[in-house]
C-alpha cells in the first residue's frame, strides 16, 4: 500500500480489516487459502506447547514465540508490508533491507538495517547501538521510550 501499517492500525485497527473497509479481503483470502498451503482451521495444526495464536498466514500459521520465529514471520510477510530483503546475518544488525516509501515527499525505495527482537525492550537489553539501526521488527513492542521505530508485528496480524 501507499501508507505506513501503522496507518492501517490507528485508522482501521489492523491491516487485514483496512483490506476488508477498502473491499480488497477477498484478495487476500483467496492467496492464502491455495491447495498447497494449509488451512489454520485444519485439525492436523492442533496447537502444542509453544505455538502462538493463529495468525491467519497461511506459509507460517500461528504467532511467534521467538526471535527467530519473528524473523522467519517477517520473511513470509515482507513483501505484502513494502520491504525486499537484500541480507540477513547472525550478527548485528540481523536484517539488511529496501523499504518502499511512497508518502507525499519521498518515493522509491530507502535502504534499512533491521533487528528482530521478540520484544523490542531486548534490542536494549542486547544493548545493541540505535545508531546502527533504522527498524526494530519486533512481535511484541514493549518499550515506549524506544530511540529506534519500531514494527509490531502482532499490531498487523
Amino acid at each position: 500500500g501507499t501508507f505506513a501499517p501503522s496507518t492501517a492500525i490507528r485508522h482501521f485497527g489492523g491491516w487485514l480489516k483496512a483490506l476488508k473497509a477498502a473491499g480488497l479481503a477477498h484478495t487476500v483470502t483467496d492467496r492464502r487459502e491455495t491447495s498447497h498451503c494449509p488451512k489454520i482451521e485444519d485439525t492436523s495444526l492442533k496447537p502444542e506447547r509453544g505455538y502462538g495464536r493463529p495468525v491467519g498466514v497461511a506459509a507460517m500459521p500461528y504467532a511467534p514465540t521467538s526471535e527467530l520465529a519473528v524473523a522467519v514471520f517477517f520473511g513470509v510477510v515482507a513483501q505484502d508490508l513494502g520491504f525486499a530483503i537484500e541480507h540477513v546475518s547472525d550478527s548485528f544488525p540481523d536484517c539488511l533491507a529496501k523499504r518502499r516509501m511512497k508518502g507525499k515527499f519521498e518515493r522509491g525505495w530507502k535502504d534499512v538495517a533491521i533487528e528482530f527482537e521478540y520484544r523490542s525492550s531486548k534490542f536494549r537489553d542486547h544493548r545493541h547501538d540505535p545508531a546502527k539501526c533504522d527498524l526494530i521488527v519486533c512481535w511484541i513492542d514493549d518499550w515506549t521510550a524506544c530511540p529506534v521505530e519500531v514494527l509490531e508485528l502482532s499490531k498487523l496480524f
